[in-house]
């Protein structure tokens, strides 16, 4: 019973997320995340909440069409804190003049969760394995960059 609303917590965390992130309120985003937020890609680099939204923000000047699909696949808490595993699916398509470019990935994440008296939150999310494409061809974690640098 704990597990199921622990996995409810999480869903409906991740689509606030999703949601918020889609409508580009950066203010909602940075609610969700702890204080200490670390964000680790692939490569091991990592981000702050603030560099983050700074990216996100970058991204959403070029106006992006987005779909964001995050699937839980497993969760267990600790009382306070909680891991969960999450697939990633995206794609972003980005009009630059006559030409689009679209961008899709998936990926698994871990994400540990901090709980406090607003509910969950997000204290780390690490990228443990991720597939890009650029229109289509296969693409290295330039692509990334490429669609946060904004038109």
């Amino acid at each position: 019973m704990a597990e199921d609303t622990l996995a409810r917590d999480i869903e409906a965390l991740l689509e606030t997320f999703q949601d918020r992130l889609l409508a580009r309120d950066f203010e909602a985003l940075e609610a969700l995340m702890t204080e200490d937020f670390t964000y680790v890609e692939p490569n091991g680099s990592t981000l702050d909440r603030t560099s983050l939204l700074a990216r996100e923000r970058r991204g959403a000047s070029s106006k992006p069409a987005t779909e964001i699909h995050h699937r839980l696949l497993s969760a267990r808490s600790t009382g306070a804190s909680a891991e969960a595993i999450i697939e990633l699916q995206f794609r972003t398509v980005i009009t630059r003049g006559t030409s689009q470019v679209v961008y899709e990935g998936r990926g698994r994440e871990r994400v540990t969760l901090a709980r406090d008296h607003s509910g969950w939150r997000f204290r780390t999310v690490v990228i443990e394995a991720q597939e890009l494409t650029r229109n289509g061809q296969a693409a290295g974690e330039e692509a990334i960059e490429e669609m946060h640098r904004g038109a």
